[in-house]
Parts: C-alpha cells; structure tokens; sequence
C-alpha cells in the first residue's frame, strides 16, 4: 500500500459501519484515484463508483470508464484525477436527479 493512501480504508470502514450513502474522496492523481476505487470496489456494497476529474462536467472525456478489479468504474470530466465517489442507496437515488 503506498503512504498516501492508508488512511483510505479506515474511512471506508466508517462509511461502511455508518451505511454512509455518498463518499467522496480526494486524491492527488489518475493513479491514486484507481488505487482508492479498488479499495472501494473490492468493499462490494457500492451501487456505483466513478472517478472525477479536474473538471467533471466537462462533456467529453478522454477516458469514459475504466475495469478496476473487473468492474466498470465511470470516470467523469477532463483533467487530472481528483476524486473517488461512490455511492448507494438513496445516494443513487440523489444522483439520478
């Protein structure tokens, strides 16, 4: 595990235990984010997971989903990676709208 990531799981063990519905998680790069959404996917209770770049809402994206551990993990945006979000639930249901 590299340093900057092992605060990573116990934050997701809060989520879990919490049965948090939204994570978001700050990352340094593209590389890092893939390394915390495989944390996250390897969890199994995560309706979906995407990885957000410097600028999310940018209509197109040179990458549009990555396999991370054989599941499909949506990146959104153009940039550097930034962030891991996931989430489940009503969580799923918030993101819909």
């Amino acid at each position: 595990m590299h340093d900057g990531d092992i605060f990573y799981p116990r934050l997701l063990d809060i989520a879990e235990q919490l049965s948090t519905q939204i994570v978001l998680f700050e990352v340094a790069d593209m590389e890092q984010a893939k390394r915390v959404a495989s944390m996250t996917v390897s969890r199994g209770i995560w309706d979906g997971i995407e990885m957000w770049c410097d600028e999310p809402s940018a209509r197109v994206s040179a990458l549009e989903e990555v396999t991370v551990d054989g599941s499909k993990v949506r990146v959104r945006g153009i940039g550097h990676g930034r962030s891991v979000f996931a989430y489940r639930g009503v969580g799923a249901r918030w993101l819909s709208r």
